[in-house]
């Protein structure tokens, strides 16, 4: 895989990453704990399998 492919594929991850955290934090403060911890568990999913997919199987 080439360098610029995992530039572009961490950034694209770390836009999607930034934007469900500060979703995250948007419910923290509304008091809507439940959904702070399922979008933070979103978020590790979300990067947990491209993670795995660039490292382990390339």
């Amino acid at each position: 895989m080439s360098v610029l492919t995992w530039i572009a594929i961490i950034s694209v991850l770390a836009y999607a990453l930034i934007h469900t955290v500060s979703y995250a934090l948007w419910n923290w403060r509304n008091n809507n704990k439940a959904g702070f911890v399922f979008i933070i568990l979103l978020c590790l999913v979300m990067t947990a399998l491209p993670v795995y997919i660039l490292f382990f199987r390339s």
